[in-house]
C-alpha cells in the first residue's frame, strides 16, 4: 500500500472528535493472511463486518505479501512482514537484507521483525488505552511481537489485547525448540506485567489445555457465522462434500477406502462424492491414488482452489459433509469446514479424537465414529434417512450451536 494510502488509514483510524469522548477502535491483526486459500481473507472480512457496529472504527491488517487485489478488494492493511517461510507456501520476492537483521535484543530476527511492526502500528495509528487489537486466527511471531511492543508503553495506555488460539499457527516457528511453550510463557509474562488480554480457544479441549498452561481462564469462542441455512436438495443422490482444500491432514488418503468400499455397496449410484485434489506440489507423489479416484463411479473431482461462490453452489448441491480428519493433528484444533457446514445446515460425519468432534456430538451436528470402517456405515445410513428428517435435524442443530456462539462471541469480547 502506498504510504499516502496509509497515512490516510491512520488518519481515519485515529481520529477524535474534538471536544468529544474519544473513539473506541477495533484493530484486527493476522500476519498470516498472506494468500487467498483457507479461510483467513474470509474470516478476515467476517470480523471485520460483524464488529462494524460494536465500534467506531474497525480496520483489518493483513500480510505485507497478501496479493494487492486481494486486500484492496477486502480492505485489509498490508502491515505485517512474511514471518512462515517454510510453514506457508508463496511466491515472494527475496527477502530484503533488513529481514534477516537481527539485534542484542532478540536473538530471532522474525522476532525482532515482528516486533517492529507492531511497533509501528502502535505508533502510527496512535493506539490508546480505549483501543482494541485482536488476534482472531493467533500466530507465534504476531503474538510475540505485539506483546514485546505494548510491554515498551506505560500500561495505561496500552489496549486491550484479544487472544484466540485455534491450533494452527502457535507452533510455527524454527527458533524454538517448543514453540507453544514459548508463545504461552510470553503472554503469562504480559498477564504479570499487567497487560490487559482476553484469551479464548476455538474449541474446549484446547480452551482447557490453555487454561492449564496460562493458570488463566480460557473461554471457548468458535466463529460466528452469517451463512445461510440451505435447504436440502429433495430429489436426486444423497451428495456428500467433502469440502476446502485436499490435505493429507483432512483425510485425503482416507478417500478411497471410504468411497470405494460404499460404491461396493451402493452399486447403484444413489449416494454420490465430490472432493477436491490435492495441490500439485503433493499430488506428484499420489498419482496412483488420484487416478483410482478420477475413475470410480459417482465421484467429482475439483481442482485445489474454488471460488467462494462456487463453494456456496457445492453446499446447495449437497446433503452432508465428510471430514475423515486425522485425529492426531486436530487433537486440539477446530474445523472451519465443520462451522460453515453447521451454518448452511449439513451434518457432519467425522472421526472421534478431534478437538472438534465433541461440538458435532453436544449440538448435533451431525455423527461422530470411532474408525473409517464405521464411517462407511455411518455414511450408508445417513443417506436411507429421510431427507426431512435429516433437515429438521440440522436445523435444530444450526440453531444450537449457532446461539451459543453468538453469545460466547459478544461475551468474550464484550460488545453490547
Amino acid at each position: 500500500m502506498p504510504h499516502s494510502q496509509d497515512e490516510a488509514a491512520a488518519r481515519a483510524g485515529s481520529a477524535r472528535v474534538k471536544g468529544g469522548p474519544p473513539l473506541r477502535r477495533m484493530l484486527i491483526c493476522d500476519p498470516a493472511c498472506v494468500q487467498m486459500i483457507g479461510h483467513n481473507v474470509a474470516a478476515m472480512k467476517y470480523f471485520r463486518d460483524s464488529l462494524a457496529g460494536h465500534y467506531d472504527a474497525v480496520l483489518a491488517f493483513c500480510c505485507r505479501l497478501l496479493p494487492k487485489r486481494a486486500a484492496e478488494t477486502h480492505s485489509l492493511v498490508p502491515l505485517f512482514g512474511f514471518y512462515y517461510d517454510g510453514y506457508l507456501k508463496i511466491d515472494r520476492p527475496e527477502p530484503d537484507d533488513d529481514e534477516a537483521a537481527t539485534s542484542a535484543e532478540f536473538g530471532d530476527p522474525l522476532e525482532l521483525m515482528a516486533t517492529e511492526d507492531s511497533r509501528r502500528l502502535l505508533r502510527q495509528f496512535a493506539v490508546t488505552a480505549d483501543d482494541s487489537v485482536f488476534f482472531p486466527h493467533l500466530d507465534f511471531y504476531g503474538v510475540l511481537g505485539m506483546v514485546n511492543a505494548l510491554l515498551e508503553r506505560p500500561r495505561e495506555i496500552c489496549p486491550t489485547l484479544y487472544l484466540r488460539y485455534i491450533g494452527v499457527m502457535e507452533n510455527a516457528s524454527h527458533g524454538f525448540r517448543n514453540p507453544l511453550a514459548e508463545l504461552n510463557l510470553r503472554v503469562r509474562e504480559g498477564l504479570d506485567a499487567g497487560l490487559r488480554i482476553q484469551l479464548c480457544a476455538e474449541t474446549p479441549s484446547y480452551a482447557d489445555f490453555i487454561s492449564q498452561a496460562l493458570a488463566a481462564p480460557v473461554s471457548v469462542v468458535p466463529i460466528p457465522t452469517d451463512t445461510p441455512m440451505l435447504p436440502h436438495p429433495a430429489d436426486g443422490p444423497f451428495v456428500f462434500l467433502c469440502p476446502g482444500s485436499a490435505r493429507h491432514d483432512k483425510g485425503f488418503v482416507q478417500l478411497w477406502t471410504i468411497f470405494s468400499e460404499i460404491r461396493r455397496r451402493d452399486p447403484e449410484l444413489t449416494i454420490r462424492f465430490i472432493t477436491q485434489t490435492l495441490p500439485d506440489r503433493d499430488i506428484v507423489h499420489w498419482q496412483n491414488l488420484a487416478s483410482q479416484l478420477y475413475a470410480l463411479p459417482g465421484v467429482e473431482l475439483l481442482p485445489t482452489m474454488i471460488s467462494a461462490a462456487e463453494m456456496q453452489r457445492l453446499y446447495r448441491r449437497s446433503h452432508a459433509v465428510l471430514l475423515p480428519y486425522d485425529p492426531e493433528t486436530y487433537r486440539y484444533r477446530g474445523s472451519a469446514v465443520m462451522m460453515e457446514a453447521a451454518g448452511c445446515g449439513r451434518p457432519a460425519l467425522t472421526l472421534a479424537g478431534t478437538g472438534f468432534a465433541p461440538q458435532i456430538a453436544y449440538y448435533g451436528l451431525g455423527r461422530v465414529v470411532p474408525t473409517i470402517e464405521a464411517m462407511i456405515d455411518a455414511a450408508l445410513d445417513m443417506a436411507r434417512t429421510p431427507r426431512a428428517v435429516l433437515e429438521r435435524q440440522a436445523a435444530q442443530g444450526r440453531y444450537r450451536f449457532m446461539s451459543d456462539t453468538v453469545a460466547a462471541y459478544k461475551s468474550w469480547l464484550r460488545l453490547t
